[in-house]
């Protein structure tokens, strides 16, 4: 929402522009044209940003390893939290990458309790997975 807000008070967007992003700033730069995209964003170009979600290991642990030493997680920005899982409330919230992890052992997990892309993604993640 704030995305949309400061691109929409910036009179030298009025008439629209082009983007291009990089990695996570793409799924940013998509979640903006497919949720106001007001002022319109004429050609989006993104370039090794994970449309699909990230199955790495290395997030997975990345994110266990955050959540089990407390990672700013908890309630008082360091204490361990009740998340139990990379798909938790408070994990999903806490750190942006979390939203974009799928794994695929747990996709029905993923569509249901990822906090960005399933929502940014319904119509592939249904017809291509």
């Amino acid at each position: 929402e704030r995305v949309c807000d400061v691109l929409e008070s910036d009179p030298n967007l009025e008439m629209g522009f082009d983007l291009v992003a990089f990695g996570q700033g793409g799924l940013l730069a998509r979640g903006y044209v497919q949720t106001c995209n007001h002022p319109q964003v004429h050609t989006l170009i993104t370039y090794n940003t994970p449309h699909g979600g990230c199955a790495s290991k290395e997030l997975r642990n990345e994110l266990i390893s955050l959540e089990s030493k407390g990672g700013g997680f908890g309630p008082h920005g360091g204490d361990v939290g009740p998340a139990t899982s990379v798909y938790s409330s408070l994990v999903q919230h806490s750190y942006a990458a979390a939203g974009y992890y799928r794994d695929p052992a747990r996709l029905s997990e993923y569509l249901s309790e990822s906090s960005f892309l399933p929502g940014a993604l319904y119509t592939l993640i249904h017809t291509k997975l």
